[in-house]
Order: structure tokens, then C-alpha cells, then sequence
């Protein structure tokens, strides 16, 4: 079914789903119509004709012989820009590039011929894309976000960031020109800053931040010298193998230094793969074949089983009490490290929200006596170490840690604006919050305790102690509860698993009535240490 329209634009634009029957010549409905153009023959556009689809679309086509053979090349569609006018321009590149000179016949393929300049052109991007240097990768991580191996989607934390920055981009007054904050999903964002000691910038994109702070080139790679400013950051990506990395740790002694470095490395490599710029055929990961032990002896290994004495907890506790006042919000990190075994930095970013109280009452299966649960507190998977969620029951001890942080919120009045558990003391212009004006940002959460660490341990004469012990000794307690006859028990109550067997059970806990005993017959020997203040 076809019909004919002269080649101007009035007359192809007058067609419309009105006054165009899609009924074929057998009486069926057909989903679309064929326009051919009158007085074409012995013009450039000899060949072309329109097909009128029911959706409304005009798709343009031209019918050609190559080896007498009937060939069809699809066309763009009909639109505003695509007019006559540039369907005529169009038909005479095709003849300039394949037409036989001086006729209307062809004498290449134009289809084949298309495509093989769409591969030539692919072949020339990905040619283009080898050529990148480090530096050029570094700088297209930085504004694609900073964005992890495995998930693209989401940017690494602010402290990932921050410690591969150093490396990257560091030992320079780049880095001091932005902040590292983080998101509602913990991502880590980069802002600008303003100035620099009274020194005013004005840096609105990572354009003006890479015009404003080039790469300084030295000719030496050196501890103080990034990979941004080194001969490392001049080569080619593709370039790169197992011994330039090498090289460039090789002054570095420290090997935690160096799997640091390492690892902000294969950040940017990664990104590279991820984003096809070694062409066709990817080289090896040059950091695959790089090893580093970690050291046999450190200051810091003592404390990787290490747990607390009763005597260090009891300290510990009522040191937290007698310096309350003093450190808002920190003594009660503390006091809930120690009672529920979870990570530091997971509980900081834990905000209101996630208490969900409810009293749960049951009997103790082997002392029979009544045991009352508060509620759990919820730990989402973006704010655990493990990316899992977890949870943990609200006993008696969490309960009165809870109820004093909500005390003390009620006393600094700024506090009742911001929904973090742990808000921080130094929010800027903390006594104009209010309703309405709330700061949750990432800013307004407590980042650390360890001045008042440093206080308890000079206050009660405590050595040779660090606050991850208090996972240790809670893991521990639980462990030695004889009411923990399985490792389910003991995942339910201590938040971690030892053993990849625990960690795929990990992902689907419940709290049950025995998790909670084993969790209330804990609290209970917190409350015999307490007891023990002299």
C-alpha cells in the first residue's frame, strides 16, 4: 500500500493519523503507510521515500542497486530539523562518498559502508581513551564523585576518601581547599571551601580546582609527593604495571602506609576499567601481584584479643559518671560501647529513629525469672562496617543510657534540632536551632571521644587499654554464657560473625526470647561491676 506526495516540506507535514487510512487493499488494517515522491528520477534524491507509521512517526528510507542487487538503507526520521532540506544534503554526502561519478547508480555499498565508519570512529574513541594519564583518571574520579569499585552508584566514605586523597592529590594545598562530609547513605560528598587563612578562592567546579592547583611535575617519586605531582601521574593508564606501583611504594617503609597507597590506587585503576579506557583488551591489574604483609609485631596488635578486667570496666564506667557534665554526649558512647559490643563508629552515626521501643516480658529459661526487654535498636546497612544490617535488644543498662542522652538533650536545648544519637558539641551556631531549622547534616554528629578517653584513663590510672577492647570483652561474655549453646546465639547478641558460615546466617537475624536472656544475663553482670564503686 503506497501512495505518492511531492518532496516538499508542506506537503509531507499535512500528513497526519487524520486524513491517512492504514487499511490495506485485502480490507486488514496495516501498521503503516508508504509515501513515495513525485519527480525524484534524475535527482539526488532518486530512491528515497517515507513510510507514515500508525505512532505518528515519518521514517525516511532509500532503495538502491549495488551488484545488481536491491539494498535498503534506513534514513533518520522526517522532523523539524531533518527536512527536505537536510534529507537533500544527506543524499548528496551518500553519493559523494559511494555514487558512481556523473550518474545516479551507486558503486559501494552504502550500508556496509556506514557501518564500517562507525567502526573506524569507535576504534579512533577507544584509541583516545588509552591515551589517558593517571592524572587524567584521578581527575575524572574525583568529579564522577569518588565513587566505589563494585558500586559505582555510590561514592566511598568520608574517610576512604580522605586517606586516598593524601596519596592521590595530597601533601599540597589542593586537599585544603575542600571538606569531606557525608550523606544520608554515609557516602562521602566533597564540598569547596572559601578561603584559606583569609585568602579568598572562588572555586565553583573541579575545573577552576585543577586550573587554579595544576600538577607541580617534579621529577622524583618521594614520601611528600603525590602521585598527581610525580612522574607516576605522567604516564599512560594503560602504561601502568605491577613495577610502576612498586616504585612508587618502594620509599615508603610503613607497610600499613603502604597498603593505604595500594588501595587508593586501585580505586582509580578500577574506575578506569569500569569506564572502558583501555580499549578492547584490558591489561592485567597491576596491583594483583602486590602483597603486603602486615607487620608481625605492632603496638596496636596487643589489642586485636585484648579484653577488659571487671576492676578496668568498673573504672571505666564511673569515670564516665563523675566526667558527664564536663564531655555532653560522650560519656554515654561509652557506657553503650561497653554494654552492647557494637563498633564506635557505627554507633556515631545511629540517630533517633532507629530506637523502636516496645517492652517485651518472658521468662528466663533456666532461672525462671521474669525478664523485660525495652525495645532494639536498629543498625541500617549503610552505617555497619559489613554494609548487613543488625540490631540489638534494649536491656535495662541501654535503656538508662538511652534515657540520659534524652536528659541531656533536654538541658542543651540546641540538642532536641538534631536527630543524631550523638550530637556534636561543636555545631556552628548551635543556640539559633529551632524548629524548622534542624541540622542533620553530617557536621552535626560527634565524630570521636578521645579527649575524654584520654581523661578516664589519666583519671582512674588506666594503661595499655584502647576502646576496641570493649567489643573483645563483650564477644567474650557472650561466648562464655552457657545460655549460648550455638553460634546463631552468639551472632543475635554480638552483632559480628568469625566465620563466613556466620556471616551468611548473619543476613537474616531474629530476635528471640533465648537471644534475649542471653543479652539480660549480660546486662545483669554489668550491674554486679557497677556495683563495685569504692
Amino acid at each position: 500500500m503506497k501512495k505518492e506526495i511531492l518532496f516538499t516540506d508542506k506537503a509531507i507535514s499535512r500528513i497526519n493519523k487524520t486524513n491517512t487510512s492504514f487499511m490495506g487493499e485485502d480490507g486488514k488494517q496495516v501498521d503503516r503507510v508508504r509515501f513515495t515522491f513525485a519527480h525524484k528520477k534524475g535527482t539526488v534524491i532518486q530512491g528515497v521515500f517515507m513510510y507514515f507509521h500508525k505512532t505518528g512517526a515519518k521514517s525516511m528510507y532509500l532503495d538502491y542497486v549495488i551488484d545488481n542487487k536491491s539494498k535498503r538503507y534506513a534514513l533518520n526520521n522526517y522532523s523539524s530539523e531533518y527536512n527536505c532540506k537536510a534529507i537533500e544534503d544527506h543524499m548528496f554526502s551518500l553519493r559523494e562518498k559511494y555514487g558512481l561519478k556523473d550518474t545516479y547508480k551507486w558503486a559501494q555499498d552504502i550500508r556496509l559502508g556506514e557501518e564500517m565508519l562507525k567502526r573506524n570512529a569507535y576504534a579512533s574513541q577507544l584509541q583516545q581513551a588509552q591515551k589517558k594519564t593517571v592524572n587524567d583518571v584521578i581527575q575524572e574520579w574525583y568529579e564522577a564523585g569518588c565513587p566505589k569499585i563494585n558500586n559505582t552508584a555510590s561514592s566511598l566514605n568520608k574517610n576512604s576518601i580522605s586517606s586516598a586523597s593524601l596519596h592521590l592529590i595530597g601533601y599540597h594545598t589542593r586537599t585544603k581547599l575542600f571538606s569531606i562530609t557525608e550523606d544520608k547513605l554515609c557516602n562521602g560528598v566533597i564540598e569547596f571551601r572559601d578561603n584559606i587563612k583569609d585568602k579568598k578562592y572562588n572555586i565553583k567546579s573541579w575545573k577552576d580546582f585543577w586550573a587554579m592547583f595544576p600538577s607541580e611535575k617534579y621529577n622524583k617519586m618521594e614520601p611528600g609527593i603525590s602521585i598527581y605531582d610525580s612522574p607516576f601521574g605522567q604516564q599512560l593508564i594503560s602504561d601502568i604495571g605491577d613495577g610502576d606501583v612498586r616504585t612508587w611504594m618502594q620509599p615508603v617503609q610503613s607497610l600499613g602506609t603502604r597498603r593505604v597507597m595500594k588501595e587508593a590506587f586501585n580505586y582509580i585503576w578500577k574506575f578506569a576499567r569500569n569506564k572502558g579506557m583501555f580499549g578492547r583488551k584490558v591489561p592485567a591489574d597491576p596491583c594483583l601481584s602486590i602483597k603486603i604483609d602486615r607487620p608481625v609485631t605492632s603496638k596496636f596488635a596487643i589489642y586485636n584479643t585484648k579484653e577488659f578486667t571487671q576492676d578496668e570496666i568498673n573504672k571505666i564506667y564511673w569515670g564516665c559518671e563523675e566526667l558527664k557534665d564536663k564531655f555532653p554526649f560522650q560519656t554515654q558512647l561509652i557506657q553503650l560501647n561497653m554494654f552492647c559490643g557494637r563498633r564506635k563508629e557505627t554507633l556515631l552515626k545511629l540517630k533517633w529513629e532507629n530506637v523502636k521501643w516496645g517492652i517485651k516480658e518472658h521468662v528466663h529459661p533456666k532461672t525462671k525469672k521474669k525478664i523485660i526487654t525495652y525495645g532494639t535498636v536498629e543498625i541500617p546497612e549503610h552505617v555497619n562496617k559489613t554494609k548487613k544490617a543488625d540490631q540489638f535488644v534494649i536491656t535495662k543498662n541501654i535503656k538508662d543510657i538511652l534515657d540520659s542522652l534524652a536528659a541531656t538533650r533536654e538541658v542543651h536545648h540546641w540538642a532536641r534540632f538534631i536527630d543524631w544519637i550523638f550530637p556534636s558539641p561543636r555545631v556552628k551556631d548551635k543556640h539559633f536551632l529551632r524548629k524548622g531549622n534542624e541540622n542533620n547534616t553530617d557536621k552535626a554528629r560527634l565524630k570521636d571521644v578521645r579527649a575524654l578517653w584520654v581523661a578516664i584513663k589519666e583519671r582512674k590510672g588506666l594503661k595499655d587499654v584502647a576502646m576496641k577492647m570493649f567489643r573483645n570483652t563483650f564477644d567474650n561474655k557472650v561466648n562464655e554464657n552457657n545460655l549460648a549453646v550455638s553460634s546463631w546465639d552468639a551472632i543475635e547478641v554480638t552483632g559480628h560473625a568469625e566465620t563466613r558460615t556466620y556471616e551468611k546466617s548473619y543476613l537474616n537475624k531474629k530476635i528471640t526470647d533465648k537471644t534475649r536472656s542471653i543479652a539480660d544475663d549480660i546486662d545483669s553482670n554489668f550491674d554486679k561491676i557497677i556495683r563495685l564503686k569504692k
